[in-house]
């Protein structure tokens, strides 16, 4: 979905941030994920399942289906809702 929600002048740069951002979240979590589970311990699990669940519940409720739409048309969608048309 990454691809389909920038405009196609800064298609490739946004992919790209976007990406790292994505991989350093990552790496975050898996770096301070053994400090945490020592303190906290198994409440650590609950924390991410929760966190999983709103995920789910945001993808669900607040992002829109792009299946069948063309890049163009996804792109005067977001330009029009942006523009609260």
């Amino acid at each position: 979905m990454i691809g389909e929600v920038f405009p196609l002048k800064v298609r490739g740069l946004g992919a790209g941030v976007s990406s790292v951002a994505n991989w350093t979240a990552n790496l975050a979590v898996a770096l301070v994920f053994p400090f945490f589970f020592e303190k906290i311990g198994d409440i650590l699990f609950l924390f991410f399942a929760i966190m999983a669940a709103l995920s789910i519940l945001f993808i669900k409720y607040k992002v829109f289906e792009t299946r069948g739409k063309s890049l163009e048309a996804i792109e005067m969608m977001l330009y029009n809702k942006s523009k609260g048309v």
